[in-house]
């Protein structure tokens, strides 16, 4: 009777085991294909400028516990892409953290440039004082992270204080040559002339 009653008890506690690893099993790729769908959802909304991305990449991120390196990654891109340099280059050491590969110069000189970009665009916002390089710089990553639109009042504010600079009218030329031919022309002109 004992050994009937132990071994009921045994095949309950083993049953019992199973379904909580089957349970945690099935959470966990629940979990794993949830993060896909909003890493994917994320990615679609992002590329269609749509504001849910930023919503989407949270809930992938939160739905791995974090730890959800591709996700990271890609809403580094996204916040990059919308001028949010400091808040781009945190998300981006997290994909660098948890990335299983060896880090690539080229993964640090984006972080590195992120930062710079940051520290820039602070400076920039606050009115701070800044030289013509730092200005022509800010406006460089600008055009990079985000669109050359973007980019157009960076190099507008630094031809504006510094008209007699050859290189701020070219770099202003280049930013809008596709949408205002003339005007492009005649910085080209006169930037050539200094």
């Amino acid at each position: 009777m004992l050994i009937k009653r132990t071994l009921t008890q045994l095949q309950t506690g083993i049953f019992l085991v199973g379904f909580c690893l089957h349970s945690v099993t099935a959470t966990a790729q629940s979990d794993g294909a949830s993060a896909k769908k909003h890493l994917e959802r994320a990615s679609s909304y992002s590329a269609a400028k749509d504001p849910r991305a930023e919503e989407e990449y949270k809930q992938a991120i939160a739905a791995r516990g974090g730890e959800y390196p591709e996700a990271w990654q890609a809403f580094s891109n996204h916040l990059a892409y919308a001028l949010r340099f400091k808040e781009a280059a945190a998300a981006w050491r997290k994909y660098l953290k948890q990335t299983k590969t060896k880090v690539s110069s080229r993964e640090l000189k984006h972080v590195k440039r992120l930062d710079r970009g940051a520290l820039l665009r602070s400076r920039y916002d606050n009115r701070q004082s800044m030289s013509l390089e730092e200005m022509l710089e800010l406006t460089k990553l600008v055009d990079r992270f985000g669109s050359t639109q973007d980019a157009v009042p960076y190099a507008e504010r630094a031809a504006e204080l510094h008209p007699q600079s050859g290189e701020a009218l070219i770099a202003l030329a280049k930013l809008i040559q596709n949408e205002q031919r003339d005007r492009a022309l005649d910085l080209l002109n006169r930037g050539i002339s200094f």
